[in-house]
């Protein structure tokens, strides 16, 4: 299995991340059996730009009491709510915005019907239109 991507905060690619790590915690069950080494491994891939200044202030924040044994033993977070954290601090600004603008321009070049139809299905999902906007692009976009 691919390691994740280091994260540097761009918000384009939280999901992504969060997706890759949350894989890597499935697979990799033995060697991270409890909350706290999953969060380690969370922080061990912020690196860069806003994402690593993130990991260092929560890692700070979670370990003001300078006890370390005590941090280890019993974290002060659990891994979903260290998710939410994540994703609600990097989720992208305009999301919705960014899906209308993609679906302004998808076609289906050199892809196959079935993989257009499930790129523009993703896509439109997201941009929220009502159904004659999706069929004008949905059209639009066909070879």
């Amino acid at each position: 299995m691919a390691k994740p991507t280091p994260f540097d905060g761009n918000r384009k690619q939280t999901e992504q991340f969060l997706h890759k790590i949350n894989l890597m915690i499935l697979t990799r069950k033995y060697d991270l059996p409890d909350t706290f080494t999953k969060i380690a491994y969370v922080l061990s891939y912020m690196k860069g730009g806003s994402a690593e200044i993130w990991s260092r202030n929560f890692t700070k924040a979670r370990n003001s009491n300078e006890d370390w044994e005590l941090y280890t033993w019993k974290p002060t977070q659990d891994m979903i709510l260290v998710h939410q954290k994540i994703s609600m601090d990097f989720e992208e600004f305009n999301k919705t915005a960014d899906a209308r603008d993609k679906l302004a321009r998808i076609n289906q070049g050199t892809e196959s019907f079935k993989a257009y139809v499930q790129l523009f299905e993703q896509i439109a999902k997201l941009a929220g239109v009502d159904l004659e906007t999706k069929k004008m692009h949905f059209l639009r976009g066909l070879k």
